[in-house]
């Protein structure tokens, strides 16, 4: 087998940093009193399985431990991107490094670093990094073994990984790649028997899984050299978990019926509102509909404002095959649905509250007890995307807010924006939501909720008021996330990245805008809940026909309808998906704007009979 180690062409497409040249020590250059090596190798694609059959990468496992590795789905087809985030420890965002941020960050603390092929491996310390994208993971262990002889007693650490997924990887769904790591003298590197483990990071928070931006900061943390803010990625670890085979068999089960079920869902949403639309130009038109009719109208919408709830809870599922997901969806829609009509809640509109305080138990408890539902959604990413890995996930943001808002109705201007304020630390505090985006969307509800149901109108005050809310709740979380927490998060990495200038905080807010715009053209579709927020609004404040009727006898509802407009908007401009944050506000909106015309139709269906009956009783 020929088998030729070479800094190109896989690292070659990496962009040259400032002076030309890579800062790659030479060889023999000098070394530290203890001798500290590490070998970092890329192989060529294969799946988990293939990898954990060679028997030298059972071994490292049972060293150290196995993983799966992550890579953003925004950047995982492109090579070169690839190979940048790798070295550069982030993904392609406004500031983030170049790809040579590791190894200037190595140079700089004066640690040698070689990327030189085979010869490589004849250096007694400092970084030996191989990029054999076409080496077979067979040969890691002849690898090894002629490092060890350059230095038999170094405190060795082993990275073996696989960067992207092959076109029969991609085709049969298998989209996150291997990784074994080990760390220790190298004579106990390659034990013959033992429990072979798992590894994880912070960036991912769940054991057997890490992202490709944790391997340039685990390099740096073996050698005691500081990370660099602008990386994204943790220093890997390993747990005391058994290795991830079970974990490769869900993400590959979900990713099998991801696509259907996606499809499934969106076909039925849009058939309901279809449907909810045409029923209310109906009874514009020609009247209203039957008693029993106008309940299977407001069934239909409580039930679609239920779905979200098993949707978002998905982590939870055993198994992801058609005969758990939709009689998880199906049963737990339904079930809380039918719960909703039949409790006697006070108001008009209770159904939708109840919906919303389910929401709001759901998301909270699995927030607190670790996020497990929500890393594996049937709806939006995943933690197998490489995006999201923990906390509250940006398409799950509107069922946290119209949650929020369902229930605030009930409780007043006052109690309501204290509710809503608590939900945006929910969203926002590390070990719960960890989203900023997510905070500044609720906390900017609550402003809104505050001022227009105290004050009756949304003026320049008004909006001030909100606005100021919304930088004070976003100032607590950020003080939490920086200061009151060990471990980095999404908060911590953006006022890093954001926080050192106005320029750079302007870049981030045109990064995140740009993203928006770009789902937007690769899934027109999106266009059509995005373009319905703003009819939605203006449904709400000049209230057409039997919409305007229903909203007058639903107190507060009105309000609904607009806060949760003006903080969808809101959404989009404070996430990087800005479309997966907004558009779903629009299936809520839509319930709050037709459950009140329809309720408002059996009502009168309602006086219509009682009146036939007194005319029928009189003759």
């Amino acid at each position: 087998m020929t088998f030729a180690v070479t800094v190109g062409p896989w690292f070659s497409r990496a962009p040259v940093p400032t002076g030309g040249v890579w800062p790659v020590a030479a060889a023999g250059a000098s070394s530290p009193a203890v001798p500290r090596r590490a070998l970092l190798i890329v192989v060529q694609p294969t799946t988990f399985r293939g990898f954990m059959n060679v028997p030298a990468v059972r071994q490292l496992a049972r060293a150290g431990g196995a993983g799966l590795v992550a890579t953003n789905q925004a950047y995982r087809g492109d090579l070169r991107t690839v190979s940048e985030a790798l070295l550069a420890g982030s993904g392609p965002t406004p500031g983030a490094a170049s790809a040579g941020t590791m190894l200037l960050a190595l140079a700089q603390a004066q640690v040698p670093v070689c990327g030189n092929g085979l010869r490589c491996l004849q250096q007694p310390d400092g970084l030996i990094w191989l990029a054999a994208g076409e080496a077979s993971p067979y040969a890691v262990r002849g690898l090894a073994e002629r490092a060890v002889l350059a230095s038999p007693n170094a405190d060795t650490l082993i990275i073996v990984l696989s960067v992207q997924p092959s076109v029969g990887m991609n085709r049969a769904g298998d989209e996150v790649t291997p990784i074994v790591m080990a760390q220790g003298v190298p004579a106990k590197l390659f034990p013959a028997n033992g429990p072979m483990r798992s590894l994880t990071s912070d960036t991912t928070r769940y054991p057997g899984l890490v992202a490709n931006v944790d391997v340039a900061p685990t390099i740096l943390s073996f050698f005691h050299v500081p990370e660099p803010s602008t990386m994204t990625g943790s220093p890997i670890r390993v747990t005391g978990s058994n290795a991830p085979f079970a974990l490769d068999r869900r993400q590959i089960q979900q990713r099998t019926i991801r696509v259907p079920v996606q499809l499934a869902e969106v076909v039925l949403v849009s058939i309901a509102g279809a449907a909810v639309i045409l029923g209310l130009v109906a009874i514009d038109r020609r009247g209203g509909p039957s008693v029993r009719a106008s309940r299977w109208w407001r069934a239909l919408i409580v039930f679609m404002t239920a779905l979200p709830i098993p949707l978002a809870l998905g982590g939870l599922l055993p198994s992801y095959t058609y005969a758990w997901v939709l009689p998880w969806v199906l049963m737990l829609a339904g079930g809380l649905s039918a719960i909703a009509i039949a409790v006697r809640w006070p108001g008009s509109c209770a159904p939708l509250s109840f919906v919303g305080a389910a929401g709001l138990i759901a998301l909270a408890a699995d927030l607190v007890l670790g996020g497990h539902g929500l890393r594996v959604p049937l709806l939006g990413g995943t933690m197998f995307d490489g995006v999201r890995m923990y906390g509250l996930p940006n398409a799950f943001i509107s069922t946290l807010l119209a949650s929020g808002l369902f229930v605030a109705v009930r409780a007043g201007p006052a109690r309501g924006g204290i509710l809503l304020l608590l939900c945006g630390c929910l969203a926002g505090f590390p070990g719960l939501g960890a989203d900023i985006g997510g905070s500044i969307t609720l906390f900017a509800a609550a402003g809104l909720w505050w001022q227009l149901g105290g004050r009756g109108r949304l003026g320049v005050r008004e909006l001030a008021v909100a606005a100021a809310v919304t930088v004070a709740g976003l100032a607590l979380v950020l003080f939490v996330s920086r200061f009151l927490t060990s471990a980095p998060t999404h908060a911590t990495r953006f006022v890093e990245r954001s926080g050192s200038s106005p320029s750079s905080a302007l870049d981030e807010v045109r990064h995140r805008l740009g993203v928006g715009v770009s789902q937007v053209a690769h899934y027109p579709v999106s266009l059509i809940p995005l373009l319905g927020l703003p009819v939605m609004l203006w449904a709400a404040l000049r209230g057409p026909g039997i919409i305007g009727r229903g909203l007058a006898a639903a107190p507060g509802w009105r309000d609904v309808v607009i806060v949760l407009a003006l903080s969808a908007a809101v959404a989009y401009i404070a996430n990087d998906t800005g479309m997966a944050a907004a558009a779903p506000s629009f299936l809520y909106g839509m319930a709050a704007l037709a459950y009140p015309a329809f309720d408002v139709t059996r009502r009168g269906a309602v006086a219509d009979a009682a009146a036939r009956d007194r005319e029928v009783s009189a003759t």
